[in-house]
């Protein structure tokens, strides 16, 4: 059931960045399972956390290099590029 939710969190922040609420309201989970997902996400370098005056915004592992920016969809990559 948590890779389940983990396999939607990842699917629904790489569309766009979300909040916990916008993940919990979305994916119409307890903010308690989410939360517990998107630590281990963490934890594996899979998502990064930006803060911005919303909130808390959680996306796909950004890697930036001379000036630009792309997502990593590989999973582990992140974690071997840092």
């Amino acid at each position: 059931m948590r890779e389940d939710i983990q396999s939607a969190i990842l699917e629904t922040i790489a569309r766009r960045p979300c909040t916990l609420v916008d993940l919990t309201n979305i994916l119409g989970l307890h903010a308690n399972e989410v939360n517990k997902s998107l630590d281990v996400l963490e934890a594996d370098k899979r998502v990064s956390v930006t803060r911005q005056p919303r909130g808390q915004f959680y996306q796909i592992c950004t890697i930036q290099r001379v000036g630009w920016s792309f997502s990593i969809l590989i999973e582990g990559l992140c974690h071997y590029l840092r």
